[in-house]
């Protein structure tokens, strides 16, 4: 039936509520884009004033979906962005700290090794006073 305001002769309601709904244009909403013929109503000239509007309401819509669609876009783009960035400082923080680590090794390798060395040399003194002593004798004279 009608729904008050919209005559029974305009399936436009109806197809703009489905186009609302899917964000998508509705095949019957399609008729809006032919104007109404002079045999259609005997009120042309507010035929076309409905037909005027009713175009400029479907490019509203057509372009309302179009602006969802590319804001959609938009907001995968910048959480792609944004998930590549987390990935990107994290490995970086990574990175950074295996940096730290090889240098703590190395330090500690490097230490190992002055402190290996200063044993070697304080038992070879000590060998040498050992020797020194049983001998009588310093060896290096």
């Amino acid at each position: 039936g009608s729904s008050g305001a919209l005559g029974d002769n305009e399936p436009s309601a109806a197809a703009y509520s489905s186009s609302k709904a899917t964000g998508q244009p509705d095949s019957s909403s399609l008729q809006l884009i032919t104007p109404p013929t002079a045999d259609d109503t005997g009120n042309q000239t507010g035929s076309d004033d409905r037909w005027a509007a009713g175009s400029r309401l479907q490019l509203a819509l057509l372009q309302t979906s179009s602006d969802r669609d590319a804001t959609t876009d938009a907001h995968a783009a910048l959480r792609l962005a944004t998930a590549e960035t987390s990935a990107h400082q994290s490995a970086m923080a990574a990175s950074s700290e295996m940096h730290e680590r090889q240098q703590y090794l190395l330090e500690a390798q490097a230490q190992m090794q002055q402190q290996q060395s200063q044993r070697q040399r304080a038992d070879s003194s000590l060998q040498q006073s050992v020797l020194s002593a049983a001998t009588g004798s310093d060896l290096h004279e």
